[in-house]
Protein backbone atom coordinates (compact mmCIF):
# COMPACT_ATOMS: atom_id res chain seq x y z
CA UNK A 1 0.00 0.00 0.00
CA UNK A 2 1.21 3.56 -0.62
CA UNK A 3 1.69 5.61 1.85
CA UNK A 4 -0.39 8.49 2.83
CA UNK A 5 0.78 11.78 1.28
CA UNK A 6 1.44 14.41 4.16
CA UNK A 7 -1.63 17.02 4.39
CA UNK A 8 0.25 19.92 5.22
CA UNK A 9 3.12 21.53 2.71
CA UNK A 10 6.23 21.10 3.85
CA UNK A 11 6.89 25.12 4.69
CA UNK A 12 3.94 24.71 7.64
CA UNK A 13 5.77 21.40 9.22
CA UNK A 14 8.98 23.57 8.88
CA UNK A 15 7.17 26.74 10.65
CA UNK A 16 5.57 24.55 13.24
CA UNK A 17 9.10 22.91 14.10
CA UNK A 18 10.36 26.19 14.46
CA UNK A 19 7.30 26.94 16.69
CA UNK A 20 8.48 24.10 19.15
CA UNK A 21 12.56 24.92 19.13
CA UNK A 22 12.00 28.25 19.48
CA UNK A 23 9.31 29.08 21.86
CA UNK A 24 9.81 26.44 23.84
CA UNK A 25 13.17 27.49 25.38
CA UNK A 26 11.95 31.21 24.69
CA UNK A 27 8.72 30.76 27.21
CA UNK A 28 10.76 28.63 29.41
CA UNK A 29 13.40 31.52 29.99
CA UNK A 30 10.24 33.95 30.44
CA UNK A 31 8.45 31.78 33.29
CA UNK A 32 12.09 30.82 34.81
CA UNK A 33 12.41 34.54 35.31
CA UNK A 34 9.12 35.32 36.30
CA UNK A 35 9.14 33.37 39.03
CA UNK A 36 5.43 32.99 39.07
CA UNK A 37 3.19 31.07 41.65
CA UNK A 38 0.51 29.43 39.84
CA UNK A 39 1.92 26.51 37.95
CA UNK A 40 -1.66 25.81 36.21
CA UNK A 41 -0.69 29.46 34.69
CA UNK A 42 2.13 28.18 33.15
CA UNK A 43 1.22 25.10 32.27
CA UNK A 44 -1.47 27.03 30.33
CA UNK A 45 0.90 29.05 28.18
CA UNK A 46 2.65 25.26 27.81
CA UNK A 47 -0.31 24.27 26.48
CA UNK A 48 -0.93 27.85 24.33
CA UNK A 49 2.25 27.29 22.65
CA UNK A 50 1.87 23.37 22.14
CA UNK A 51 -1.62 24.63 20.35
CA UNK A 52 -0.19 26.97 18.18
CA UNK A 53 2.88 24.76 16.89
CA UNK A 54 -0.19 21.92 15.87
CA UNK A 55 -2.11 24.19 14.64
CA UNK A 56 0.73 25.59 12.21
CA UNK A 57 2.74 21.94 11.65
CA UNK A 58 0.36 19.10 12.56
CA UNK A 59 0.49 16.09 14.79
CA UNK A 60 4.71 16.12 14.61
CA UNK A 61 5.17 19.62 16.22
CA UNK A 62 2.33 19.04 18.54
CA UNK A 63 3.44 15.78 20.12
CA UNK A 64 7.04 16.66 20.17
CA UNK A 65 6.29 20.54 21.58
CA UNK A 66 4.04 18.64 23.94
CA UNK A 67 6.27 16.56 25.51
CA UNK A 68 9.49 19.05 25.55
CA UNK A 69 7.42 21.49 27.26
CA UNK A 70 6.00 18.73 29.99
CA UNK A 71 10.30 17.80 30.37
CA UNK A 72 10.89 21.73 30.48
CA UNK A 73 7.96 22.04 32.78
CA UNK A 74 9.35 19.81 35.47
CA UNK A 75 13.03 20.62 34.97
CA UNK A 76 12.57 24.56 35.79
CA UNK A 77 9.14 25.54 36.42
CA UNK A 78 7.96 22.07 39.15
CA UNK A 79 9.56 21.91 42.45
CA UNK A 80 11.96 20.76 43.44
CA UNK A 81 13.89 22.97 40.51
CA UNK A 82 16.37 21.44 38.40
CA UNK A 83 15.39 17.89 39.13
CA UNK A 84 12.76 15.64 37.16
CA UNK A 85 11.38 14.37 40.55
CA UNK A 86 8.38 15.91 41.61
CA UNK A 87 7.48 16.71 45.28
CA UNK A 88 3.53 17.06 45.39
CA UNK A 89 0.80 14.43 44.00
CA UNK A 90 -1.09 17.54 42.40
CA UNK A 91 1.63 19.36 40.29
CA UNK A 92 2.34 14.81 39.03
CA UNK A 93 -1.44 15.06 38.07
CA UNK A 94 -1.06 18.35 36.81
CA UNK A 95 1.48 17.90 34.55
CA UNK A 96 0.51 14.66 33.43
CA UNK A 97 -3.11 16.17 32.60
CA UNK A 98 -1.07 18.77 30.28
CA UNK A 99 1.09 16.08 28.33
CA UNK A 100 -2.31 14.18 27.63
CA UNK A 101 -4.35 17.51 26.91
CA UNK A 102 -1.49 18.55 24.79
CA UNK A 103 -1.14 15.07 23.03
CA UNK A 104 -4.88 15.05 22.35
CA UNK A 105 -5.04 18.55 20.68
CA UNK A 106 -2.31 17.91 18.50
CA UNK A 107 -3.99 14.22 16.93
CA UNK A 108 -7.14 16.28 16.88
CA UNK A 109 -5.96 19.31 15.27
CA UNK A 110 -4.17 17.26 12.77
CA UNK A 111 -7.65 14.71 12.50
CA UNK A 112 -9.12 18.30 11.12
CA UNK A 113 -6.96 19.11 8.77
CA UNK A 114 -6.69 15.76 7.23
CA UNK A 115 -10.34 15.73 6.70
CA UNK A 116 -10.76 19.20 5.74
CA UNK A 117 -8.03 18.58 3.26
CA UNK A 118 -9.95 15.29 2.43
CA UNK A 119 -12.93 17.12 1.62
CA UNK A 120 -11.07 19.73 -0.63
CA UNK A 121 -9.71 16.70 -2.36
CA UNK A 122 -12.66 15.07 -3.00
CA UNK A 123 -14.85 18.29 -4.05
CA UNK A 124 -11.51 18.75 -6.54
CA UNK A 125 -11.89 14.97 -7.69
CA UNK A 126 -16.13 15.87 -8.05
CA UNK A 127 -14.96 18.98 -10.26
CA UNK A 128 -12.91 17.34 -12.46
CA UNK A 129 -14.81 14.54 -13.25
CA UNK A 130 -17.91 16.82 -13.79
CA UNK A 131 -15.33 19.03 -16.15
CA UNK A 132 -14.40 16.24 -18.10
CA UNK A 133 -18.07 14.46 -18.49
CA UNK A 134 -19.06 17.84 -19.78
CA UNK A 135 -15.96 17.77 -22.05
CA UNK A 136 -17.12 14.01 -23.13
CA UNK A 137 -21.01 15.55 -23.86
CA UNK A 138 -19.91 19.10 -25.50
CA UNK A 139 -16.77 18.65 -27.38
CA UNK A 140 -17.53 16.85 -31.11
CA UNK A 141 -14.11 15.19 -30.57
CA UNK A 142 -13.17 15.33 -26.30
CA UNK A 143 -9.98 13.07 -26.44
CA UNK A 144 -7.87 16.28 -27.13
CA UNK A 145 -9.76 17.84 -24.55
CA UNK A 146 -9.78 15.29 -22.02
CA UNK A 147 -6.73 14.77 -22.42
CA UNK A 148 -5.32 17.98 -21.35
CA UNK A 149 -7.71 18.15 -18.72
CA UNK A 150 -6.04 14.82 -17.03
CA UNK A 151 -2.92 16.47 -17.23
CA UNK A 152 -3.83 19.76 -15.67
CA UNK A 153 -5.60 18.11 -12.50
CA UNK A 154 -2.94 15.50 -11.77
CA UNK A 155 0.02 17.45 -12.12
CA UNK A 156 1.36 15.92 -15.15
CA UNK A 157 4.04 16.58 -17.75
CA UNK A 158 2.57 14.61 -20.55
CA UNK A 159 -0.59 12.32 -20.94
CA UNK A 160 -0.87 10.31 -24.72
CA UNK A 161 -3.45 7.49 -25.73
CA UNK A 162 -1.31 4.76 -27.65
CA UNK A 163 -2.44 2.56 -30.05
CA UNK A 164 -0.72 -0.98 -31.52
CA UNK A 165 0.21 -0.64 -34.75
CA UNK A 166 2.73 -3.64 -36.61
CA UNK A 167 3.63 -4.33 -33.11
CA UNK A 168 4.48 -1.16 -31.78
CA UNK A 169 2.67 1.51 -29.90
CA UNK A 170 1.89 4.87 -31.08
CA UNK A 171 0.22 7.29 -30.01
CA UNK A 172 -3.57 8.68 -31.75
CA UNK A 173 -3.30 11.84 -29.03
CA UNK A 174 -1.25 13.29 -26.27
CA UNK A 175 -1.13 16.50 -24.18
CA UNK A 176 3.13 17.23 -24.04
CA UNK A 177 5.80 14.87 -24.79
CA UNK A 178 6.14 11.40 -23.29
CA UNK A 179 10.09 10.60 -22.83
CA UNK A 180 11.77 8.13 -25.48
CA UNK A 181 10.01 4.91 -24.97
CA UNK A 182 8.11 6.02 -22.60
CA UNK A 183 10.70 5.65 -19.63
CA UNK A 184 9.58 6.92 -16.21
CA UNK A 185 5.80 6.55 -17.32
CA UNK A 186 3.10 4.82 -16.08
CA UNK A 187 1.26 2.91 -18.94
CA UNK A 188 -2.70 1.61 -18.11
CA UNK A 189 -4.76 -0.87 -20.32
CA UNK A 190 -7.66 1.29 -21.43
CA UNK A 191 -11.07 -0.02 -21.13
CA UNK A 192 -11.27 -0.77 -24.99
CA UNK A 193 -9.84 -4.37 -25.05
CA UNK A 194 -6.04 -4.93 -25.80
CA UNK A 195 -6.16 -2.27 -28.47
CA UNK A 196 -5.44 0.93 -26.26
CA UNK A 197 -3.06 2.25 -23.44
CA UNK A 198 -2.88 5.20 -21.97
CA UNK A 199 0.38 6.85 -20.61
CA UNK A 200 1.49 9.35 -18.13
CA UNK A 201 4.83 10.88 -16.75
CA UNK A 202 5.72 11.17 -14.55
CA UNK A 203 4.05 8.77 -12.11
CA UNK A 204 6.53 9.16 -8.67
CA UNK A 205 4.34 11.71 -7.15
CA UNK A 206 0.88 9.97 -7.40
CA UNK A 207 -1.16 8.69 -4.63
CA UNK A 208 -3.42 6.57 -3.68
CA UNK A 209 -6.40 9.33 -4.60
CA UNK A 210 -4.65 10.39 -7.85
CA UNK A 211 -4.67 6.85 -9.45
CA UNK A 212 -8.09 6.13 -8.27
CA UNK A 213 -9.20 9.57 -9.78
CA UNK A 214 -6.56 8.40 -12.93
CA UNK A 215 -8.61 5.33 -13.63
CA UNK A 216 -11.81 7.26 -13.54
CA UNK A 217 -10.62 9.54 -15.97
CA UNK A 218 -9.30 6.54 -17.97
CA UNK A 219 -13.01 5.28 -18.58
CA UNK A 220 -13.97 8.62 -19.81
CA UNK A 221 -10.68 8.27 -22.12
CA UNK A 222 -12.42 4.90 -23.50
CA UNK A 223 -15.59 6.50 -23.77
CA UNK A 224 -14.06 8.92 -25.90
CA UNK A 225 -12.12 6.35 -27.86
CA UNK A 226 -14.90 4.03 -28.63
CA UNK A 227 -17.31 7.80 -29.42
CA UNK A 228 -14.55 8.21 -31.92
CA UNK A 229 -14.39 4.59 -33.42
CA UNK A 230 -17.88 4.62 -34.58
CA UNK A 231 -17.94 8.29 -35.84
CA UNK A 232 -15.16 7.16 -38.68
CA UNK A 233 -17.15 3.52 -38.55
CA UNK A 234 -20.53 6.19 -39.45
CA UNK A 235 -18.09 8.45 -41.42
CA UNK A 236 -17.29 5.46 -43.90
CA UNK A 237 -20.36 3.62 -43.73
CA UNK A 238 -22.40 7.43 -45.16
CA UNK A 239 -19.60 7.22 -47.67
CA UNK A 240 -20.02 3.56 -48.61
CA UNK A 241 -23.87 4.84 -48.94
CA UNK A 242 -23.31 7.86 -50.84
CA UNK A 243 -20.63 6.00 -53.35
CA UNK A 244 -23.24 2.64 -53.95
CA UNK A 245 -26.29 5.54 -54.31
CA UNK A 246 -23.47 7.01 -57.04
CA UNK A 247 -23.38 3.91 -58.51
CA UNK A 248 -27.01 3.19 -58.31
CA UNK A 249 -27.67 6.06 -60.07
CA UNK A 250 -24.64 6.02 -62.81
CA UNK A 251 -26.18 2.29 -63.96
CA UNK A 252 -29.24 3.46 -64.15
CA UNK A 253 -28.29 6.42 -66.08
CA UNK A 254 -25.92 3.95 -68.48
CA UNK A 255 -29.03 1.56 -68.98
CA UNK A 256 -31.62 4.13 -70.07
CA UNK A 257 -30.28 7.44 -70.52
CA UNK A 258 -27.09 6.83 -72.46
CA UNK A 259 -28.65 3.92 -74.21
CA UNK A 260 -32.03 5.99 -75.77
CA UNK A 261 -29.58 8.30 -77.90
CA UNK A 262 -27.19 5.43 -79.13
CA UNK A 263 -30.03 3.20 -79.95
CA UNK A 264 -31.62 6.35 -81.57
CA UNK A 265 -28.04 6.69 -83.46
CA UNK A 266 -27.48 3.11 -84.38
CA UNK A 267 -31.09 2.67 -85.74
CA UNK A 268 -31.04 6.12 -88.20
CA UNK A 269 -27.24 4.25 -89.13
CA UNK A 270 -28.73 1.47 -89.67
CA UNK A 271 -31.45 2.52 -91.92
CA UNK A 272 -28.95 4.75 -94.05
CA UNK A 273 -27.45 1.62 -95.05
CA UNK A 274 -29.76 -0.68 -95.44
CA UNK A 275 -30.40 -2.07 -99.49
CA UNK A 276 -33.95 -2.86 -98.67
CA UNK A 277 -35.25 1.04 -98.79
CA UNK A 278 -34.34 3.53 -101.71
CA UNK A 279 -34.70 6.68 -99.22
CA UNK A 280 -35.87 10.15 -100.29
CA UNK A 281 -33.36 12.95 -99.72
CA UNK A 282 -35.65 14.12 -97.53
CA UNK A 283 -35.47 11.25 -95.27
CA UNK A 284 -32.21 11.11 -95.23
CA UNK A 285 -31.67 14.65 -94.27
CA UNK A 286 -33.86 13.27 -91.33
CA UNK A 287 -31.90 10.49 -90.65
CA UNK A 288 -28.80 13.23 -90.47
CA UNK A 289 -30.56 15.33 -88.00
CA UNK A 290 -31.89 12.65 -85.67
CA UNK A 291 -27.92 11.24 -85.83
CA UNK A 292 -26.58 14.81 -84.87
CA UNK A 293 -29.28 15.90 -82.38
CA UNK A 294 -28.87 12.53 -80.59
CA UNK A 295 -24.88 12.56 -80.96
CA UNK A 296 -24.79 16.06 -79.00
CA UNK A 297 -27.25 14.96 -76.36
CA UNK A 298 -24.95 12.06 -75.97
CA UNK A 299 -22.23 14.12 -75.77
CA UNK A 300 -23.98 16.44 -73.07
CA UNK A 301 -24.98 13.47 -71.17
CA UNK A 302 -21.20 11.62 -70.97
CA UNK A 303 -19.86 15.09 -70.27
CA UNK A 304 -21.76 15.80 -67.38
CA UNK A 305 -21.38 12.48 -65.86
CA UNK A 306 -17.48 12.84 -66.44
CA UNK A 307 -17.99 16.02 -64.64
CA UNK A 308 -19.75 14.85 -61.99
CA UNK A 309 -17.05 12.49 -60.90
CA UNK A 310 -14.10 15.18 -61.07
CA UNK A 311 -16.56 16.88 -58.44
CA UNK A 312 -17.23 13.69 -56.55
CA UNK A 313 -12.94 13.34 -56.22
CA UNK A 314 -12.08 16.76 -56.06
CA UNK A 315 -10.37 16.78 -58.99
CA UNK A 316 -11.48 20.29 -60.46
CA UNK A 317 -8.69 22.35 -61.76
CA UNK A 318 -9.07 25.65 -61.17
CA UNK A 319 -7.26 28.48 -63.58
CA UNK A 320 -8.72 32.05 -62.00
CA UNK A 321 -8.24 34.77 -64.17
CA UNK A 322 -10.52 37.79 -65.06
CA UNK A 323 -13.38 36.86 -67.26
CA UNK A 324 -15.39 38.89 -69.87
CA UNK A 325 -19.61 37.70 -68.62
CA UNK A 326 -20.62 38.47 -72.46
CA UNK A 327 -17.75 36.67 -74.06
CA UNK A 328 -18.38 33.58 -71.61
CA UNK A 329 -22.43 34.53 -72.60
CA UNK A 330 -21.31 33.66 -76.32
CA UNK A 331 -19.23 30.59 -75.58
CA UNK A 332 -22.07 28.95 -73.74
CA UNK A 333 -24.51 30.20 -76.30
CA UNK A 334 -22.45 28.61 -79.20
CA UNK A 335 -22.23 25.39 -76.99
CA UNK A 336 -25.93 24.69 -77.00
CA UNK A 337 -25.68 25.25 -80.61
CA UNK A 338 -29.26 25.29 -82.74
CA UNK A 339 -31.36 25.86 -79.29
CA UNK A 340 -29.84 29.10 -78.78
CA UNK A 341 -31.80 30.27 -81.57
CA UNK A 342 -34.90 30.96 -78.55
CA UNK A 343 -32.06 32.91 -75.97
CA UNK A 344 -32.54 36.79 -76.25
CA UNK A 345 -29.43 38.15 -74.63
CA UNK A 346 -29.10 41.60 -72.61
CA UNK A 347 -26.09 42.82 -70.89
CA UNK A 348 -25.82 45.74 -68.41
CA UNK A 349 -23.48 48.44 -69.81
CA UNK A 350 -21.78 48.33 -66.50
CA UNK A 351 -21.21 44.69 -66.47
CA UNK A 352 -17.75 43.86 -64.18
CA UNK A 353 -15.54 41.18 -64.73
CA UNK A 354 -15.57 37.95 -62.80
CA UNK A 355 -12.89 36.00 -61.08
CA UNK A 356 -13.52 32.66 -62.33
CA UNK A 357 -12.26 29.84 -65.06
CA UNK A 358 -13.46 30.84 -67.96
CA UNK A 359 -14.48 27.07 -69.23
CA UNK A 360 -16.53 25.85 -66.07
CA UNK A 361 -18.34 29.55 -66.28
CA UNK A 362 -19.15 28.10 -69.75
CA UNK A 363 -20.07 25.02 -68.71
CA UNK A 364 -22.03 26.57 -65.59
CA UNK A 365 -23.86 28.94 -67.90
CA UNK A 366 -24.40 26.68 -70.67
CA UNK A 367 -25.54 23.97 -68.18
CA UNK A 368 -28.33 26.66 -66.95
CA UNK A 369 -29.80 27.79 -70.40
CA UNK A 370 -30.09 23.86 -71.34
CA UNK A 371 -32.06 23.42 -68.16
CA UNK A 372 -34.29 26.56 -69.11
CA UNK A 373 -34.77 25.42 -72.90
CA UNK A 374 -35.73 22.19 -72.01
CA UNK A 375 -38.60 23.72 -69.69
CA UNK A 376 -39.68 26.45 -71.73
CA UNK A 377 -42.80 26.19 -73.55
CA UNK A 378 -43.58 26.30 -76.74
CA UNK A 379 -43.56 30.16 -78.60
CA UNK A 380 -41.69 31.20 -75.22
CA UNK A 381 -38.43 32.90 -75.08
CA UNK A 382 -35.32 32.01 -72.80
CA UNK A 383 -33.66 35.64 -71.90
CA UNK A 384 -30.00 36.09 -70.38
CA UNK A 385 -29.40 38.91 -67.99
CA UNK A 386 -25.79 40.12 -67.52
CA UNK A 387 -25.19 42.50 -65.11
CA UNK A 388 -24.05 43.29 -61.42
CA UNK A 389 -21.89 46.14 -59.29
CA UNK A 390 -18.28 46.67 -57.83
CA UNK A 391 -19.04 43.90 -55.54
CA UNK A 392 -20.34 40.67 -57.67
CA UNK A 393 -21.95 40.19 -61.00
CA UNK A 394 -24.37 38.00 -62.14
CA UNK A 395 -25.88 36.07 -65.26
CA UNK A 396 -29.79 35.27 -64.78
CA UNK A 397 -30.97 32.47 -67.51
CA UNK A 398 -34.85 33.49 -67.17
CA UNK A 399 -37.66 31.11 -68.47
CA UNK A 400 -41.34 31.48 -68.64
CA UNK A 401 -42.29 27.36 -67.98
CA UNK A 402 -43.84 26.07 -64.63
CA UNK A 403 -41.05 26.95 -62.33
CA UNK A 404 -40.27 24.78 -59.26
CA UNK A 405 -42.41 24.55 -56.32
CA UNK A 406 -40.37 26.71 -53.56
CA UNK A 407 -40.27 23.15 -51.61
CA UNK A 408 -38.01 21.81 -54.27
CA UNK A 409 -35.66 24.73 -54.63
CA UNK A 410 -33.27 22.92 -51.66
CA UNK A 411 -32.89 19.66 -53.94
CA UNK A 412 -32.73 21.15 -57.13
CA UNK A 413 -29.05 20.90 -57.00
CA UNK A 414 -28.73 17.49 -56.09
CA UNK A 415 -27.27 15.20 -58.59
CA UNK A 416 -29.81 12.83 -60.20
CA UNK A 417 -32.91 14.77 -59.26
CA UNK A 418 -35.72 15.55 -61.97
CA UNK A 419 -38.20 17.13 -60.43
CA UNK A 420 -41.39 16.85 -61.94
CA UNK A 421 -41.70 20.59 -64.28
CA UNK A 422 -42.68 19.71 -67.63
CA UNK A 423 -39.32 18.97 -69.12
CA UNK A 424 -39.72 17.65 -72.88
CA UNK A 425 -36.12 15.76 -72.83
CA UNK A 426 -34.86 12.59 -71.05
CA UNK A 427 -32.12 13.26 -68.64
CA UNK A 428 -29.82 11.61 -65.60
CA UNK A 429 -30.29 15.19 -63.49
CA UNK A 430 -26.80 16.34 -63.42
CA UNK A 431 -26.87 19.38 -65.68
CA UNK A 432 -27.52 21.81 -62.33
CA UNK A 433 -25.22 19.58 -59.80
CA UNK A 434 -22.53 19.57 -62.12
CA UNK A 435 -23.41 23.51 -62.57
CA UNK A 436 -23.77 24.03 -58.73
CA UNK A 437 -20.41 22.29 -58.10
CA UNK A 438 -18.33 24.16 -60.81
CA UNK A 439 -19.74 27.84 -59.68
CA UNK A 440 -19.58 26.54 -55.93
CA UNK A 441 -15.42 25.82 -56.69
CA UNK A 442 -14.89 28.92 -57.91
CA UNK A 443 -16.16 31.26 -54.78
CA UNK A 444 -19.53 31.91 -56.34
CA UNK A 445 -22.54 30.26 -55.86
CA UNK A 446 -26.15 29.31 -57.53
CA UNK A 447 -29.47 31.18 -57.14
CA UNK A 448 -32.86 30.08 -57.93
CA UNK A 449 -35.97 32.96 -57.85
CA UNK A 450 -39.26 32.23 -59.34
CA UNK A 451 -39.96 34.62 -62.49
CA UNK A 452 -42.69 37.20 -62.17
CA UNK A 453 -45.79 35.71 -64.34
CA UNK A 454 -44.47 31.74 -63.81
CA UNK A 455 -41.12 30.14 -64.58
CA UNK A 456 -37.92 29.64 -63.03
CA UNK A 457 -34.54 32.50 -62.92
CA UNK A 458 -31.70 30.93 -62.32
CA UNK A 459 -28.56 32.90 -61.61
CA UNK A 460 -24.76 32.64 -61.07
CA UNK A 461 -23.24 34.84 -58.84
CA UNK A 462 -19.51 35.33 -58.57
CA UNK A 463 -17.00 38.25 -56.85
CA UNK A 464 -16.09 40.99 -59.13
CA UNK A 465 -13.04 42.24 -59.87
CA UNK A 466 -11.49 45.32 -60.91
CA UNK A 467 -9.78 45.68 -64.12
CA UNK A 468 -6.35 46.96 -63.87
CA UNK A 469 -5.66 50.80 -64.68
CA UNK A 470 -3.95 50.88 -68.02
CA UNK A 471 -0.22 52.35 -68.24
CA UNK A 472 -0.21 55.68 -69.84
CA UNK A 473 2.69 54.76 -71.98
CA UNK A 474 0.58 51.94 -73.33
CA UNK A 475 -2.50 53.98 -74.09
CA UNK A 476 0.35 56.54 -75.94
CA UNK A 477 1.38 53.00 -77.99
CA UNK A 478 -2.51 52.46 -78.74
Amino acid sequence: MRRRPPVLARGRRIAGWAVVAIGVPALTAVLVTARGESLAVDLLLYLGLVVVASTIGGTGPGVAGALVAAGAANYYVVPPLHRLRIAKATDVVALAMFTAVGLTVSTLVNRSERRAAEALRARAEAEALAASTATLVAEPDPLPALLDHLRRVLGLDAAAVLAEHEGAWLPVASSGTLPGGGDGSRVTTLATGDRHRLAVHPMGHLSGADLALLDALGQQLALALTARELRAEAARLGAVESADALRTALLRAVSHDLRTPIASIKAAISSLLGDEVSWSPDAVDQFHRTIDAETDRLDDLVGNLLDMSRLQVGAVDLRLEPVALDDVVGSALVAVGERAADVDVAVGPDAPLVLADAALLERVVANLLTNAIEHAPDGTRVSVRVGGDAAEAHVAVVDHGPGVRPDQTAHIVEPFQRLDDGSRRDGVGLGLAVANGFATAMGGRLAFDPTPGGGLTASVHLPAVTPPALDPTDEAAA
